[in-house]
């Protein structure tokens, strides 16, 4: 039975290709991601111990306000607010480099997937994480303008609701992709120690 055609923004580009596209997207990840890990640590503090990350999911202006307190005490010029929009712009980046590796990935575990409904839900999710890259725009703009723009406000909500619904598909691929990935290992393992038992008899 043939299997269905997989579509996907990367669909045209040669499996070989692919394969160095990937490569050059996870070098990438890990440098820039090593570059925010680097800042995320300078805005850490007794309110945020998960650095920008704290404000994102503060989920209200009290919250919200209590970090950028904190941050005012702490330099009074305002410098961890310019470190986290430092940190925000680069994260921009990120996103985009991110989301592409997950949606090569999410593809590739589809490609070898031999079940039509997972291979369906591979396509699902390789589309999926584009609605998770503009949710991560969604957040971090709901951070700029947390930043930037008086309290209280709905923002803290926005954000804290854009990276939550974030995570859940970043996770769905990444599960899906791991998944995939074992189930192949697992059952070419079967194949050939069922072969050599053949062998052997």
């Amino acid at each position: 039975m043939r299997r269905p055609r997989i579509v996907h923004p990367f669909a045209r580009i040669q499996p070989r290709v692919q394969r160095v596209v990937v490569l050059w997207l996870a070098l990438a990840c890990l440098m820039v991601g090593g570059v925010l890990q680097h800042w995320s640590r300078q805005v850490v503090g007794p309110s945020t111990p998960l650095g920008l990350l704290s404000l994102t999911l503060a989920g209200d202006s009290l919250a919200a306000e209590r970090i950028l307190t904190e941050w005012a005490a702490v330099a009074p010029s305002g410098d961890l607010r310019a470190k986290a929009a430092f940190i925000l712009g680069l994260d921009f980046l990120f996103v985009a480099l991110y989301v592409a590796l997950l949606m090569l990935f999410c593809a590739w575990a589809a490609r070898v997937e031999s079940n039509p409904p997972l291979r369906r839900l591979g396509l699902a999710l390789v589309w999926g994480q584009i609605v998770a890259c503009a949710l991560d725009v969604v957040e971090n703009s709901a951070v700029a303008m947390l930043l930037f723009e008086p309290l209280p406000s709905s923002w803290p909500r926005v954000a804290q609701w854009a990276a939550v619904a974030k995570f859940a598909l970043i996770g769905l691929g990444a599960v899906y992709c791991a998944a995939i990935w074992a189930r192949k290992a697992v059952m070419a393992r079967l194949e050939a120690s069922a072969m050599s038992t053949e062998g052997a008899s």
